[in-house]
Order: structure tokens, then C-alpha cells, then sequence
């Protein structure tokens, strides 16, 4: 019984670490989004901000998709 009560707060407490890491990782690319200049490094960026969208904001992720092409 212990030994599913734990395994069950570690679970929790591993998913939420992963998630407020995720923000954290969008919002530094962001940034760095908007000092850039319009040239092959800024297509890359925009093309990693748009995977990192993919999967939990999938129309965020088309438009800056769209915008590196």
C-alpha cells in the first residue's frame, strides 16, 4: 500500500517538473525570437518554436511554422 502511495507521488511530482520546464524552454526561445534578425538563423528558431508546439498548442504551432517558410 506504501509502496503505491509513493509511487504515485512521484509520478505527480515528476510530470509537473517536465511541464513548468517546457514554459520555461518556449519562453527563453521567445525572446530570443524577437531580437533576431531575418536571416537562416531565424528560420531555425522558428522552426523549433513551432515543434515545441506541436503537440500542446497545435495553431500556434502552424504559424510559426508558416512564418519561417
Amino acid at each position: 500500500m506504501i509502496y503505491r502511495i509513493l509511487s504515485i507521488i512521484s509520478s505527480i511530482i515528476l510530470l509537473t517538473g517536465a511541464a513548468f520546464g517546457q514554459d520555461a524552454q518556449l519562453d527563453s526561445l521567445l525572446k530570443v525570437l524577437n531580437n533576431s534578425k531575418s536571416d537562416t538563423n531565424k528560420v531555425n528558431l522558428l522552426n523549433t518554436i513551432s515543434k515545441k508546439f506541436f503537440t500542446s498548442n497545435p495553431e500556434r504551432s502552424v504559424f510559426y511554422g508558416l512564418q519561417s517558410a
